[in-house]
């Protein structure tokens, strides 16, 4: 079987799409971070009220404090996401500057 060569414009246009896909879920992935974090800050302002009242342990505190653990949660999932995806679209520039040595020592047409 004939081993087929990529051309450098084939390898580009591949690692290109490959860091734009990335860098559009990094994008949504920090602005669902950031809505977490307004709504986040928006409940734990609610909870110092509710303390202020002497409600420390009512029901609506204590639901408060469940949805500002499962923002962090989510927070720190993003987080995770994005250093991965960070990671990836680093090792997809790697793989592209070290497939673009290889080509130019590469004879075209074979």
């Amino acid at each position: 079987m004939a081993q087929k060569h990529l051309s450098e414009d084939e390898i580009r246009y591949t690692v290109t799409a490959e860091t734009q896909k990335a860098q559009k879920e990094i994008h949504q992935l920090q602005q669902k971070t950031k809505d977490l974090s307004k709504a986040g800050k928006e409940r734990r302002s609610r909870m110092i009220e509710l303390e202020a009242q002497g409600k420390k342990n009512s029901q609506e505190w204590r639901n408060l404090r469940k949805s500002v653990d499962d923002y962090h949660k989510k927070i720190k999932e993003n987080d995770r996401q994005i250093a991965e995806l960070t990671k990836k679209t680093g090792r997809v520039r790697h793989d592209y500057e070290s497939a673009e040595e290889t080509c130019q020592g590469t004879p075209t047409g074979t």
